[in-house]
């Protein structure tokens, strides 16, 4: 068997930002967290871990940072 014909693991796998975080998705819904880090799918019983995801980050930061007057800003005179 060539590296060609072996299938990822994260095969299929996607991921959905639901709140600040980001939940891993397979067979088009969202996957169970089982512990330990693995995540299933309810449909097909595929895991995964989500490192194996291409381009995936834990957390989604949907908070702009926080703006404080003067910060940042240059006196002119």
């Amino acid at each position: 068997m060539s590296v060609s014909d072996e299938t990822s693991p994260a095969d299929g796998w996607g991921y959905a930002p639901i709140g600040t975080d980001n939940i891993p998705t397979h067979c088009g819904g969202y996957a169970v967290h089982e512990g330990g880090g693995d995540w299933v799918c309810d449909a097909c019983g595929a895991h995964v871990r989500p490192s194996q995801i291409p381009g995936w980050t834990p957390r989604v930061n949907t908070v702009p940072a926080p703006t404080i007057p003067g910060v940042g800003s240059t006196a002119r005179g």
